[in-house]
């Protein structure tokens, strides 16, 4: 399940639940997960001192941990995804 997802839109993740992503992946059968923590779009779903974080997170800063837990808990492999190459926020700040 992919994550480039802006923040322009008070409505984009506002309704994200990690118990419905969790269920969602075990209905799809995966047997490993990629967590997006930051995107392509430069946008983190987690507590960041460096970053900037997705609006919908703010105030809910443990969604992304959560699904995290629940797939620990259930013995599926997790992976966390931090593109570091790719980073529209930051080339639109430091274009050079």
């Amino acid at each position: 399940m992919d994550m480039h997802i802006e923040d322009w839109d008070e409505t984009f993740l506002s309704r994200y639940d990690p118990e419905v992503y969790f269920k969602n992946l075990q209905t799809a059968g995966f047997d490993g997960v990629m967590i997006y923590v930051q995107s392509h779009v430069g946008l983190c779903y987690w507590p960041t001192k460096t970053g900037v974080m997705h609006k919908a997170m703010r105030g809910r800063e443990d969604q992304i941990r959560r699904v995290f837990d629940l797939c620990k808990e259930h013995g599926i492999p997790t992976i966390l995804y931090y593109s570091v190459i790719f980073n529209n926020r930051e080339y639109e700040r430091h274009p050079d």
